[in-house]
């Protein structure tokens, strides 16, 4: 498969306008709920710009307008990505600011699992995330509700996201350099055989959110 770097925020000046087609070509198809991201797509590069209060979770459902790019997937597969990205959204006066990227794995509305790097800045500044965020929703409900920590664990502005599917078995690695992987958890999931499966992006703070997917790979697939 072709590598493909999605970079939100980027200029591409010669880039064809992939928003137009609801197509990233080599990456799937665009979901852009809100309608208004900017996507362009040139020799396997993509430029997307993700506006404020884009969720995607259970917990605030009125919000799920986060942008995303899916393609199918069928049987067993592997997924990686490289995510990079100034994670550093300005505190709120009431409520947590939040930005988030990295995999998608798709059903529905309702039954989807989400693996990201991401931060959380808190209204009184403080600093924390989770290493890296899962979140596994059947039918509307978090099935791994877990905490954040303040702890360090992010290097630099890259980190690699994995996601083996074997059968109902979903592990999760994470890697800072692409060699040398860790593996964080696996996720018990009853999804169908043929699901979808890409990247999303969420913005949960008052500016827009920039980020850069790259060394897209997947295999595996039928």
């Amino acid at each position: 498969m072709t590598k493909l770097m999605l970079i939100i925020g980027l200029s591409i000046a010669t880039a064809v306008e992939a928003a137009d087609s609801k197509t990233v070509p080599g990456f799937g198809q665009l979901v852009d709920p809100v309608g208004d991201c900017t996507v362009k797509e040139e020799n396997g590069k993509a430029a997307l710009t993700v506006g404020t209060n884009r969720n995607l979770s259970g917990y605030f459902p009125e919000n799920n307008k986060a942008p995303r790019i899916l393609q199918d997937v069928q049987g067993d597969f592997t997924v990686t990505v490289k995510v990079t990205g100034d994670f550093n959204p300005p505190s709120r006066e009431k409520a947590n600011a939040f930005n988030g990227a990295g995999l998608l794995i798709w059903d529905t509305e309702q039954n989807f699992i989400r693996v990201e790097r991401n931060i959380w800045v808190t209204p009184d500044s403080r600093r924390l995330s989770y290493i890296p965020l899962i979140e596994h929703w059947k039918d509307g409900k978090n099935m791994t509700p877990r905490p954040g920590t303040d702890r360090p664990f992010w290097k630099g502005k890259s980190t690699y996201l994995r996601i083996k599917r074997v059968g109902d078995e979903f592990t999760i690695g994470v890697s800072h350099d692409g060699s040398q992987w860790l593996d964080m958890d696996t996720v018990t999931a009853k999804l169908p055989d043929k699901i979808k499966v890409g990247v999303a992006a969420i913005n949960n703070s008052d500016q827009p959110f920039m980020v850069e997917f790259s060394e897209f790979k997947l295999t595996g697939i039928r």
